[in-house]
Formats: structure tokens, C-alpha cells, sequence
């Protein structure tokens, strides 16, 4: 698949689910993405398609599993507010996911750094009330505030 048939299977895909969300509840219609989930069939599909052994871009497919670890991750933002301060470990783990999925291996020493940072970001976070651990967590919340 070339980048002209795959923006072509988003367009299509984006078309047809823009319909399927006309015909859903308006109470399940605000939760639903039509581009997001058009991205997201595109990538699973080749994704499919490379463990099949009929597909090798795997530029094109890191690129469009990117912009949906982009998107959870913003979404999850939004929605967790209270969990901004684990953004970093979170966002690399979504990343090592992706890179897993792509890859098929994994170096165990990502693994471990990964796993370190959640465990450091979660002794951090139980510790958050001490007043010099909060300045910590607060300059590390603010890290991506939009001014």
C-alpha cells in the first residue's frame, strides 16, 4: 500500500463512520471520534496486514500509531485530571506499546526504565502532600500546562 491508497482508506473510512455516528444516540455521539477512529481501523488494518507478511511500511504504520498514542494520551489528560502528574510514564509506556506492536521485540532494558518510572512517579505521588515533595509534583504537573 502506497501513501495515496492509505489516504484514500482514511478518507473512506472517515466518510462511512461519519454516517454510523449520525445514526448512533446523541448520548454516544460526543464520545465517538469519527477521524480517531478512522486512524485507528487504518493502523489495526495494516498492522493485520504486516503480521500477515502483506504489508511492510512500517514507516507508515509507526507514523499513524503515533498520532493515536498522541490522542489517547491527550484524551486521558483531559479526562484524568486528578493523574496529570503520571503523564510521562504514561505517555512512554503508550510509546513502548506502540513500538511493541510494530517491532515485535522489545528491549528488556526500556522495560525496566519504564517500569522504574512508575514505580518512582508512584512513591513520589503517595509522598505528594510532604511540602517538598509538592513543589516536585507541581513543577512536574506544570510541565505541559497551556498558558
Amino acid at each position: 500500500m502506497d501513501v495515496f491508497s492509505l489516504f484514500l482508506l482514511i478518507l473512506s473510512l472517515f466518510l462511512v463512520l461519519l454516517g454510523v455516528k449520525a445514526l448512533l444516540p446523541k448520548r454516544l455521539q460526543s464520545g465517538f471520534c469519527v477521524l480517531c477512529s478512522a486512524v485507528s481501523l487504518s493502523w489495526i488494518t495494516l498492522l493485520l496486514l504486516l503480521w500477515l507478511g502483506r504489508f511492510e511500511n512500517r514507516v507508515l504504520l509507526a507514523l499513524l500509531m503515533g498520532t493515536s498514542v498522541t490522542g489517547i494520551f491527550y484524551l486521558a489528560d483531559a479526562k484524568l485530571e486528578r493523574l496529570r502528574f503520571f503523564r510521562l510514564p504514561f505517555f512512554l509506556t503508550l510509546l513502548l506499546l506502540a513500538y511493541a506492536l510494530v517491532s515485535e521485540i522489545v528491549d528488556g532494558k526500556v522495560v525496566m526504565l519504564i517500569a522504574g518510572l512508575w514505580v518512582l512517579f508512584l512513591t513520589i505521588f503517595a509522598y505528594r502532600n510532604n511540602k517538598s515533595i509538592k513543589n516536585v509534583v507541581d513543577r512536574i504537573v506544570a510541565c505541559c500546562k497551556r498558558w
